[in-house]
């Protein structure tokens, strides 16, 4: 047919010829061709569109950097991209000529649009191609102000309120009505743009924190394009709460006027500044002012200039202050009111005091000050605090108040007291506690008659009551002066009612130690009093007759040292040895006189006369003169000494049954004896103190055999005299060993052999190695190989066993010389195991001998011949008596000649 459709879409078909004549149709030739078929291209024209940029420096110059590659897709849809390539050129003769293609990263030429022409062709065939166009469109970003500021006015004092964003799009940029704004906490949520980072209540925004707040805001334009901007958000916070209100008192004044009673006085509230500014966040810029009307505030006229020291001139007792602050941040925001409340508060009432007049003994007088405090107190009903100064000046600067009883510093002294209000009763001037310094009065002092103290009338005597002569003291307490006359009182309260002993020259004392009050009446009415101690001393109630002291003594000579004061005790019959001091005299005269001539030590005194002596003993109470004298006799009773030994030992079994020494003891046995004839003495044993719990009952001999160890002491006790001899002993139980065995404690042919002794016993025991020198340890070292004897016995040596035991060991050399020491080499310790095998070697392994444990041992020869000196080795076979096992042992040693 004229019209052919190819078979198989997009693959090369051969179509076939056939030419014939037409009037012989044999004629004919035939021939082929090919033939394919292609897409053509249909590129689509394209838009593209991009918001200026800053990525060359400059975002409002109209050129961006366009990647065309992102639009071939675009222009090639709905076509396979992988059937065409795309080339762009700068006009249409490039691109069909394909020449000069733009790179794909390509900046406009002309500034914010420009036109440009692609090229899009068959791959399988570039004839097939078509252009089309693309307008590369820059838009601009919104132009705005980068940072705006919203202000506004607190409605309260906290530095939040709620802000209308949107009012800040006009101060953003000047074609709001064209862009949309959106509103974000960060810059980077600005930035990104996400609906969810978005600020919901844009008209009622609270700002974060007091005072002051940033958002970012969004502006986009009809194309996309945007740019964002800061948004700061200040407060004004200048209203006062209706309910803050500040007090200040203030103590009326002479100051200026003259007058503390006025009402009216000077004020400091400087710190109320601090206090109001305190009601606002921290941050901001106010300034406080303060009127004494809203008239003047509100004008901004007649502000007070010191509020540091402001008079209520025109509003005497109390005024109100009106105070103003105005924010210097946001000009429009003004808070106002009377704030502070000025009270002029009244002082003490000034009240007359009488002056102060006493006697005295000198110009001066304890005077009670605070006994005029009702005085200066008058019918005031509240708290008051009361001081007394020397001077004005202290009592205004309230320093050195003088502390009752005050003595006068001059006869006329002018006292200046301090009245403050105690407002709240705590005891203490505080600030703001009103004060007066406006009243005094003066002290005087009138003398008293000049009296003396007298000396106490002191009389010892048997009983409690005396009879005291009590004007044998008034001269003394006068000083002669017959002017002064002189009253006798028992008590200050006969004293005080006028009621004076009337028999003064013969008063009885009741009581051991009396005080009499003696007031003396001068001319001119002042008295003076003093006290006259009546002191009655009463003997003590000492034994005067004391018992004769007597000491047993060893030499028979009469004389003996007596310890004088042993009777002390006797003679203070109970009293505090505390309260005495004790003197002894070989003469009565001596002691009763007190003098020095006293035995020098009473505690070591040796009688002057034979056998028996008087001395006397004079008693001095620490407390007063009142001694007395008792007479001491002393008795020499003569007595032997008791010889016995300072320790025994005694030997025992464990069941501490007395056995009889085996050996001789290093302490002697008993018994114990005091070598004192028993017709002439008794005798008392004690097994400990003596004390009666420890008296051994019936043992009352002269000797003793003690059955347990323990301390003894023996009294022998004279049957004629009563004197006694004490002596003492100590008692030592040794327990001799029962029976020991040996414990080789290391293995065979150790380098340190060493061997423990267990001892059946309870004693303490020592311990000896082949009768050598005796040790506590039971443990021995460095035992040589062979047969050993170990020795054991009681440390005070009552009995002794011994065992013998074998060390397997080898000697370390052979000297086979023929001097007797060393000629042979065998094991020590294994005589007893016939079946044991020894063997001796050459250092090259060659066998020299074999040994039978219980021979003589090797003589250093192989086959009759003396080897050399050399290392020689050695192996045994034997059983270990540690664990009865046969074991294998190898060494060497030497052989030296």
């Amino acid at each position: 047919p004229t019209v052919y459709t190819n078979q198989v879409a997009y693959q090369q078909e051969e179509i076939f010829v056939r030419i014939e004549n037409n009037i012989g149709t044999q004629c004919y030739s035939t021939d082929s061709f090919l033939f394919d078929v292609f897409d053509s291209a249909l590129p689509n024209d394209v838009t593209y569109r991009l918001c200026d940029n800053a990525d060359d420096g400059d975002d409002m110059n109209g050129f961006v950097e366009f990647d065309l590659s992102t639009i071939s897709a675009q222009v090639i849809d709905p076509q396979s991209t992988a059937q065409f390539n795309i080339s762009y050129h700068a006009n249409q003769a490039d691109a069909i000529a394909n020449a000069s293609p733009l790179p794909l990263l390509y900046t406009n030429s002309i500034a914010n649009s420009e036109q440009v022409v692609v090229r899009m062709e068959n791959i399988d065939n570039t004839n097939c191609y078509t252009t089309a166009l693309i307008d590369l469109i820059v838009d601009p970003l919104p132009n705005v102000t980068p940072i705006v500021e919203l202000r506004q006015c607190d409605d309260d004092a906290d530095g939040l309120t709620l802000f209308n964003l949107t009012e800040a799009n006009d101060l953003i940029s000047t074609n709001g009505a064209n862009e949309v704004f959106t509103y974000y906490l960060t810059q980077t949520e600005a930035q990104g743009g996400a609906v969810v980072d978005q600020i919901a209540n844009v008209n009622a925004y609270q700002n974060p924190v007091p005072l002051a707040g940033v958002v970012f805001a969004r502006i986009e334009s009809d194309q996309g394009c945007w740019r964002t901007a800061q948004i700061d958000l200040i407060v004004g916070a200048t209203q006062i709460p209706a309910g803050f209100q500040l007090s200040y008192n203030a103590c009326d004044d002479v100051s200026i006027d003259g007058d503390n009673t006025n009402g009216i006085a000077s004020f400091d509230f400087i710190d109320a500044t601090a206090q109001i500014e305190a009601l606002f966040p921290v941050g901001q810029n106010i300034t406080i002012s303060y009127y004494t009307s809203i008239t003047d505030a509100l004008s901004e006229t007649n502000s007070i200039p010191d509020i540091s020291d402001h008079r209520n001139d025109l509003s005497p007792n109390v005024q109100n202050i009106v105070v103003r602050v105005d924010s210097d941040d946001v000009n429009a925001c003004l808070g106002l009111g009377e704030h502070i409340a000025l009270t002029v508060d009244p002082l003490p009432t000034e009240n007359t005091i009488t002056d102060f007049v006493l006697c005295s003994d000198t110009n001066e007088a304890q005077f009670d000050l605070m006994s005029k405090d009702n005085e200066v107190i008058g019918t005031h009903a509240g708290g008051m605090i009361v001081s007394y100064h020397r001077s004005l000046s202290d009592a205004l600067a309230n320093n050195n108040a003088l502390v009752s009883p005050f003595t006068n510093e001059s006869i006329n002294q002018t006292i200046y007291v301090r009245a403050q209000f105690d407002d709240n009763a705590n005891g203490i001037g505080d600030v703001g506690e009103c004060l007066s310094t406006d009243m005094s009065f003066q002290l005087q002092v009138i003398p008293n008659p000049v009296i003396f103290s007298p000396d106490a009338i002191r009389i010892c005597s048997d009983q409690i009551d005396t009879v005291y002569d009590l004007t044998i003291r008034e001269s003394q307490i006068s000083g002669g002066d017959g002017t002064i006359v002189l009253d006798y009182y028992e008590t200050q309260l006969d004293l005080d009612n006028d009621n004076p002993i009337p028999d003064i020259s013969n008063y009885t004392s009741t009581s051991l130690n009396n005080t009499i009050i003696v007031e003396a009446t001068g001319t001119n009415g002042c008295t003076s009093t003093t006290t006259l101690e009546l002191n009655t001393i009463l003997y003590a109630l000492t034994d005067l007759m004391p018992n004769i002291l007597e000491e047993c003594e060893i030499d028979n000579d009469g004389f003996d040292e007596f310890d004088l004061t042993r009777r002390e005790n006797q003679i203070l019959n109970g009293l505090n040895p505390a309260d005495f001091v004790f003197s002894y005299y070989v003469m009565e005269t001596d002691a009763i006189a007190g003098n020095a001539n006293t035995i020098d030590d009473p505690g070591a005194y040796i009688n002057s006369i034979a056998l028996t002596e008087t001395i006397f003993v004079r008693i001095d109470p620490i407390s007063n003169e009142c001694f007395q004298i008792a007479p001491l006799t002393l008795q020499v009773n003569q007595v032997p000494e008791i010889l016995i030994e300072d320790e025994y030992v005694i030997c025992l079994d464990r069941d501490d049954n007395v056995l009889v020494p085996e050996n001789i003891t290093f302490l002697p046995n008993p018994p114990i004896d005091t070598q004192l004839n028993e017709t002439e003495y008794s005798f008392e044993w004690y097994l400990g103190d003596v004390s009666s719990d420890n008296l051994l009952i019936g043992e009352n001999a002269s000797t003793l055999i003690p059955i347990v160890p323990g301390d003894y002491t023996v009294i022998a006790t004279n049957l004629l005299t009563g004197c006694t001899i004490p002596a003492s002993t100590t008692v030592i139980g040794s327990y001799p060993p029962e029976s020991i065995s040996v414990e080789v404690i290391t293995p065979a042919f150790s380098e340190n052999n060493a061997i423990n002794i267990n001892v059946e016993g309870i004693g303490d025991y020592e311990y000896s190695l082949d009768d050598g020198l005796w040790q506590d340890s039971s443990v021995f070292e460095n035992i040589l190989g062979g047969e050993h004897t170990v020795y054991v016995r009681d440390t005070l040596n009552c009995g002794q066993v011994f065992s013998i035991f074998i060390v397997i060991d080898y000697p370390k050399f052979v000297t086979p010389n023929g001097d007797g020491y060393n000629d042979t080499w065998n094991i020590k310790g294994i005589k007893n195991q016939p079946n044991a095998k020894i063997y001796i070697f050459d250092r090259y392994g060659k066998l020299l001998k074999q040994l039978n444990s219980a021979s003589n041992g090797w003589d250093g020869t192989f086959n009759g011949e003396m080897m050399p000196s050399s290392d020689y080795w050695f192996t045994v076979e034997f059983i270990d008596p540690i664990d009865d096992v046969m074991k294998i042992f190898k060494a060497h040693f030497a052989l030296k000649r």
